[in-house]
């Protein structure tokens, strides 16, 4: 029998004793009733602590977390014992993604110009033309931050020099809706270290369509810092306790203005190349850009044009060879489709 809790865990269902009464058939049958929830196993001399977001294991036993099979994803069963932690909020996006269609991936071409910045500092002229291409004496601009700090201020400094009167910064407590302010917006540019604040605090479906829009009627749309990997279909390392993780379900599935591609802003670090296929697994994403920390990226259609003193690993799922890699430095522009520069 099912009934409904206090709500103090919403999205779940807890079972307990359950190592030791060999529960896991219940629960699974629990969550079949009850699709879109995150199961929940306790053993006995075993509880978690749940601060926020953050549940933590105490005690002798294990916890076990079970997602059930959905839109093409098998079923998922971790364990966690004493110290471990994981994240409700992530569980149970995932747990909601199963109970929907299977994300389809598919390339479209960006219809306007995105920017992404490798790193904290934009190369000179960037700032630039991302006021220029956003409508210059006539744009209109919104930085949204989410935890930059100082990268903000210097972020806001460089894009007032070319828009002074017209540029604002969106704080996520802020009373207006981003998508009333985008509405009215010729350009936004996101900047900070947590691309899965975006998604927690803007939603998905509602800002994916508000940051069509924009490109439509000939906006830009930019990102420096870990942010930018939420402008991507195939969102990585958005996992808020767990950076390292490449893709943390949950927040693997951003908000698609370039569909089709995975963005990891974190390219000076030295990478395998198996972490760069991972990037471009089957199931995910046709490209992948990697960006230095000192580069910009600006993808227009088919075309990356690279700016700043780094540069950018263009990636393209292959055949069973591997993935091919090409890299990009400024002042090239690289057409993707045709893989030659142009």
């Amino acid at each position: 029998i099912l009934a409904v809790g206090f709500g103090f865990l919403p999205g779940t269902v807890v079972d307990q004793h359950f190592s030791q009464r060999d529960r896991l058939p219940r629960l699974r049958n629990a969550l079949e009733a009850r699709p879109g929830r995150v199961g929940l196993g306790i053993d006995e001399r075993t509880a978690i602590e749940v601060h926020g977001r953050r549940i933590t294991v105490i005690g002798e036993g294990r916890v076990t977390v079970l997602l059930a099979a959905g839109a093409g994803r098998p079923e998922r069963i971790e364990h966690l014992t004493a110290g471990n932690t994981t994240d409700l909020t992530r569980l149970r996006r995932a747990a909601r993604d199963r109970a929907g269609p299977a994300h389809a991936v598919e390339l479209r071409v960006p219809a306007g110009p995105v920017f992404l910045g490798g790193g904290d500092d934009l190369p000179s002229g960037a700032a630039d033309d991302f006021v220029r291409r956003a409508g210059g004496d006539a744009a209109r601009i919104v930085v949204v931050d989410t935890g930059g700090g100082e990268r903000t201020e210097a972020l806001l400094e460089a894009v007032r020099a070319g828009a002074p009167e017209s540029c604002n910064l969106f704080l996520p407590s802020g009373s207006l809706q981003l998508v009333d302010v985008l509405a009215e917006s010729t350009g936004v540019w996101f900047v900070g270290p947590r691309p899965w604040e975006v998604l927690d605090r803007f939603g998905d479906d509602a800002l994916r369509r508000a940051l069509q829009e924009l490109l439509a009627r000939g906006g830009a749309i930019g990102a420096s810092g870990a942010v930018g990997s939420v402008l991507a279909s195939s969102m990585v390392r958005g996992d808020p306790l767990d950076d390292e993780i490449l893709f943390a379900e949950g927040y693997d599935q951003g908000l698609g203005v370039l569909s089709g591609f995975a963005i990891d802003l974190r390219g000076g670090v030295p990478r395998e190349t198996s972490e760069l296929r991972r990037l471009v697994a089957p199931d995910g994403a046709m490209y992948a850009l990697v960006l230095d920390p000192d580069a910009v990226a600006i993808v227009e259609h088919s075309t990356i044009r690279v700016l700043g003193e780094g540069s950018v690993r263009v990636v393209q799922a292959g055949d069973g060879d591997g993935p091919k890699i090409a890299v990009v430095e400024a002042p090239t522009t690289f057409d993707y489709l045709t893989w030659r520069p142009r």
